[in-house]
């Protein structure tokens, strides 16, 4: 995040008034930094259940199992105790 060490850089000031200029160009900044750590965090996601889906089916087919057999038992209520 290098961007962001020059942003805090550049808007570091004392007390002398603020640029109308840089006041635009730090906030031109800090648009592009959000944009672009928003873009990271959509990959990251994104990378990640590729991931966490590349395991399960790891695991599935170490249990001889696919997915479409992982049906969810149906509950049993007093009506269908004992009945099949």
């Amino acid at each position: 995040m290098p961007v962001l060490a020059i942003a805090a850089l550049v808007s570091c000031g004392g007390t002398e008034k603020a640029d109308p200029y840089q006041i635009f160009i730090d906030s031109a900044v800090n648009a592009k930094v959000h944009e672009h750590q928003e873009k990271l965090y959509h990959e990251n996601d994104s990378i990640l259940n590729a991931l966490a889906n590349q395991r399960a089916d790891s695991l599935l087919k170490n249990t001889g199992k696919s997915r479409g057999s992982l049906k969810p038992e149906p509950k049993q209520t007093s009506d269908t105790v004992g009945k099949k």
